[in-house]
């Protein structure tokens, strides 16, 4: 999602053109599930989108995808 995101602000630049912009538009679209729930309890008023970017990834990137994708294999049924 974030990548997707990036994508479309980069496209569209000379719209998006403050951190202020980026962070209501994306915040915009983080309306279900989990995400709605990181957008109430992390919605701090982020300084720079780098900062928002960065938590954003802590927060949903899986960092052990190996372990991950391990996990899930051993945990499928037939």
């Amino acid at each position: 999602w974030m990548y997707s995101v990036i994508s479309y602000f980069k496209l569209n630049d000379h719209v998006y053109d403050s951190d202020k912009k980026r962070f209501i538009t994306a915040l915009n679209f983080m309306n279900k599930g989990t995400a709605a729930c990181y957008k109430a309890a992390e919605n701090k008023g982020w300084g720079k989108w780098t900062d928002f970017t960065q938590s954003f990834k802590t927060a949903f990137v899986v960092s052990d995808i190996k372990g991950t994708v391990l996990t899930k294999l051993t945990s499928l049924t037939q």
